[in-house]
């Protein structure tokens, strides 16, 4: 599943991922985790575009990797077709791109298990594939955040902005419990049973009333970042610390360690366009 973090600030975005790809499957009798490598880019620039897109999820379609197809929608694509696009358009024309190709891999298999044509097999059912798309609109002040679900079945379902202009934040996709947890202070799923319990022990159900008395409970918990004011630096650092969070987590507790290897962070600014962070004070450089 791996893990992706992106920021949208005031000055750009930042975005990052681990390296971890996790090769799943049955070989000569042994099913499930058959190997985790450590070294795949899943962070990416597009042509010369002010654009940075993160995948997590899925490693490989069709035996090839991720960025093989996002060097060929820039092929297909190339940066004159492309560059008076808006963010969303950009977004869409990815997920057309992907889901054809996602089809084609998926397709026939699924359609057997399920007894039903592709485009009406629910997505929960369908292995996972996103995109984030972080960047700036042409003629864009402010950035903004998008999200491509490859495996909806709809253009109006697999692309959702995340994060509008001038709306600050962080997002995060894939394996994000440990950061959730450190977020909000609590598993939901967690949080839930033991709700249920109580409310089974003493003959009670939810209503609306309590679950708005429990939401403001929970809220006031929750850690509050002031995105709006956060530096480009600061940014960089909180995504290594949240990509650092479910690194160590998985690195530690029980099951194979899906998030892992080196961090690859990038930083989409409005005047100098995508840049890589390089070294360990993670400053930025034109690439």
């Amino acid at each position: 599943m791996t893990i992706a973090v992106a920021c949208n600030l005031a000055d750009g975005v930042v975005m990052g991922t681990d390296s971890a790809v996790t090769i799943q499957g049955t070989y000569r009798g042994q099913e499930g985790v058959l190997k985790v490598y450590n070294d795949a880019e899943k962070l990416f620039r597009l042509h010369e575009l002010p654009i940075a897109i993160a995948t997590y999820g899925l490693s490989q379609l069709n035996l090839r990797t991720i960025e093989s197809y996002i060097r060929e929608f820039e092929h297909v694509y190339p940066e004159e077709e492309v560059v008076d696009l808006t963010l969303e358009r950009i977004a869409q024309e990815l997920w057309a791109f992907f889901y054809t190709r996602y089809k084609d891999s998926f397709g026939e298999a699924l359609e057997q298990e399920h007894e039903k044509p592709f485009d009406e097999i629910e997505a929960s059912k369908k292995p996972q594939l996103g995109l984030m798309v972080g960047g700036f609109s042409p003629g864009a002040y402010l950035s903004e955040l998008w999200d491509v679900y490859v495996h909806q079945n709809s253009v109006e379902e697999g692309v959702v902005c995340t994060r509008p202009e001038g709306t600050f934040g962080s997002s995060w996709r894939g394996q994000i419990e440990g950061i959730r947890r450190f977020h909000k202070g609590f598993s939901f799923n967690d949080l839930d049973k033991v709700i249920g319990t109580i409310l089974d022990h003493f003959g009670n159900e939810m209503d609306g009333d309590l679950r708005k008395k429990l939401d403001g409970v929970v809220g006031a918990a929750e850690y509050l970042i002031p995105w709006g004011g956060m530096p480009l630096q600061e940014g960089i650092d909180y995504t290594k610390f949240c990509l650092d969070i479910m690194i160590n987590q998985t690195k530690f507790v029980i099951g194979a360690p899906t998030c892992g290897g080196n961090v690859r962070i990038a930083v989409v600014h409005r005047d100098k366009g995508f840049q890589v962070v390089t070294d360990t004070r993670f400053q930025v450089r034109p690439v």
